[in-house]
């Protein structure tokens, strides 16, 4: 319990406690030096941006800390305990009655609030700040500033020292304000949530779509594919069964021009052997017979007939050209 009594910048009980904007506490001595060490006028703790010049002392920390004081209160007493019940409080919900200077529970604090002699003291929540009373002069606000640095709730006492430019007004009033504008916050925010749940909801059904057309385009890829495929297989098997008619024709000219010379050597061996035969005798007779037989057995290379091989004519009767053509418009 008796760390909310701490300062958080040189961890000892408050000495003339100030509370920023941001409810965070500190001594102002401490505030100053941590300012002036630092160069900033940030919360030692959030960082929060602060305008020192407008702080006030926290009445009502200063006179939890004099009654801790007074009652001679140190590290190891026990605050965890109500003064009038002694049942033990949950360190979220502790209250200081100003009057009676005690500790007590929430229970008691509303009992408290409903007896006749103790109906008009002040109590205080000593975790949270209280809003509804002036921390300076102790009396319940009636009026709310809206202009900055103030942002507070004076009371009439504040009231006649705040500034003339500054528009004061009643915190009913400025409630229903408040209300007011949230409740159009609150519509703006909705709008802003259906127009975001929208977009995502278009950006969906754009994702859905693009997935659509890609899967399309890959399908019809591998129907292209496919199609190369088939029919370049079909003009492997067209070109395929043309060179094997091709090359059938081919070997059987070779055949041919085999046959004939086998022929043609045979007509010339035994032309050879007669001629022998015949030189022996030495008859004219016998020479002018082997010489017309040499005319007509032995013929001129035109008179041969044989069909060479031309690999240029192999090409022309091929006609790849044609092939190519097909190919080129797959």
């Amino acid at each position: 319990m008796t760390e909310i009594l701490e300062c958080s910048i040189c961890l000892k009980r408050f000495t003339n406690p100030h509370t920023l904007p941001c409810q965070h506490t500190f001594c102002k001595k401490c505030l100053d030096s941590h300012s002036k060490r630092k160069k900033s006028n940030a919360c030692p703790v959030c960082k929060a941006s602060i305008d020192f010049t407008f702080l006030k002392p926290d009445l009502r920390i200063k006179e939890f800390v004099d009654f801790t004081n007074s009652v001679k209160c140190n590290e190891s007493t026990n605050l965890s305990s109500c003064s009038i019940c002694e049942d033990d409080i949950d360190s979220s919900e502790v209250y200081l009655c100003k009057d009676c200077q005690e500790v007590i529970c929430p229970d008691c604090r509303i009992l408290h609030g409903k007896k006749s002699k103790t109906k008009t003291h002040i109590v205080y929540s000593l975790m949270a700040k209280p809003l509804s009373y002036c921390s300076e002069h102790n009396r319940k606000c009636e009026y709310y500033c809206d202009e900055l640095p103030c942002k507070l709730l004076p009371c009439p006492k504040c009231a006649l020292l705040h500034p003339g430019d500054h528009k004061k007004q009643a915190i009913e009033e400025r409630k229903n304000i408040f209300i007011e504008e949230i409740s159009k916050k609150f519509i703006d925010l909705a709008e802003k949530i259906e127009e975001l749940t929208s977009y995502i909801n278009f950006f969906k059904n754009h994702k859905a779509e693009i997935e659509e057309q890609i899967h399309e385009i890959e399908l019809t890829a591998k129907e292209r594919r496919d199609f190369i495929i088939k029919k370049a297989n079909q003009i492997y098997e067209k070109e395929k069964f043309k060179i094997s008619l091709f090359n059938l024709a081919l070997i059987r000219k070779i055949d041919d021009n085999v046959e004939k010379l086998k022929v043609l050597k045979e007509d010339m061996g035994g032309l050879l052997k007669y001629s022998q035969e015949s030189l022996s005798k030495k008859s004219f007779h016998d020479f002018l017979e082997i010489s017309k037989k040499f005319d007509r057995v032995v013929p001129s290379e035109d008179e041969l007939g044989i069909n060479v091989v031309d690999i240029a004519s192999i090409e022309t009767e091929l006609d790849w050209s044609s092939t190519c053509t097909e190919i080129s418009t797959i």
